[in-house]
């Protein structure tokens, strides 16, 4: 297959035998076919293995490794990466059937745009309800939009972009949760990335159906992770002040929403300090 136009998608995956073979069933019925999708069997204690298995497209190519977490899971698959393009989803999510043809055709359309963003829809654990959208209309230089989690680039795991541009970015090794955030962070500031998006549906994405309080707790770990890591770039210090006062005030209302009102105290306390 010719990497031309490839799109490498890439699919951690830790005991994901509930939802993968939806995952991978939304990728088969994409109207582009000119797509690899690199899934990492990230140490999985259920039949995840087998599962992947039992599909015998030989675009899908399962990688095993011990469990060592998403961050390296993704990083693998960044490795051996062949095509032109890179998306990632993950092994429970689902892409809707033109979500790779619009994004590979908004790229080579616009060659000024380095990554794509487009239409996107958390859903509930069984996909009946929907949760939030996110309807980008923004198109410029992501650093200034991304550094202060603006909301007109989102902030997840499920934009393309070209290969040529990823350079030596990678995922923090150890990081679970705003790793994704912290990611596309270093790529646009290092590799000045132009963002652009689509008006169709790319991206499909569950949520609720892990322990709210473990994901909390988990965002607030993330979230301090990513606090330190920027504070080591060389920029404004307005930049590094408002993100950790954006921080603050999603991880206190977060909390509050949880009526964690020692949490919400604490969390302040955490990220001054971070």
């Amino acid at each position: 297959m010719d990497s031309k136009g490839m799109v490498t998608i890439v699919t951690p995956a830790y005991n994901a035998s509930k939802y993968i073979s939806e995952t991978i069933e939304s990728v088969l019925n994409q109207s582009y076919d000119n797509w690899e999708m690199l899934i990492v069997n990230d140490g999985s204690t259920d039949n995840t293995k087998e599962i992947v298995e039992s599909f015998s497209d030989k675009r899908i190519k399962l990688i095993n490794q011990s469990n060592q977490g998403v961050s390296v899971a993704r990083n693998k698959a960044l490795d051996e990466a062949k095509g032109e393009y890179i998306t990632f989803l993950d092994a429970d999510d689902i892409l809707p059937k033109k979500s790779l043809e619009v994004r590979v055709k908004f790229l080579e359309e616009n060659l000024d745009v380095d990554l794509v963003d487009g239409y996107a829809v958390a859903v509930s654990s069984d996909l009946k309800d929907i949760i939030r959208e996110h309807k980008p209309t923004y198109r410029g230089k992501l650093f200034p939009q991304i550094i202060k989690l603006d909301g007109s680039v989102y902030l997840t795991c499920y934009y393309m972009f070209r290969k040529n541009k990823l350079g030596n970015i990678r995922f923090k090794k150890g990081m679970t949760h705003s790793e994704d955030v912290l990611f596309f962070i270093m790529l646009a500031y290092y590799n000045d990335i132009t963002y652009g998006a689509v008006k169709d549906k790319i991206f499909i994405y569950r949520v609720g159906h892990e322990s709210a309080m473990k994901n909390i707790k988990g965002l607030e770990k993330g979230y301090i992770e990513l606090i330190k890591e920027i504070s080591k770039l060389n920029i404004s210090p307005l930049f590094k002040t408002y993100l950790r006062l954006k921080i603050s005030k999603i991880m206190v209302l977060t909390w509050i929403s949880k009526r964690e009102f020692l949490n919400a105290f604490k969390t302040t306390f955490y990220m001054i300090r971070a």
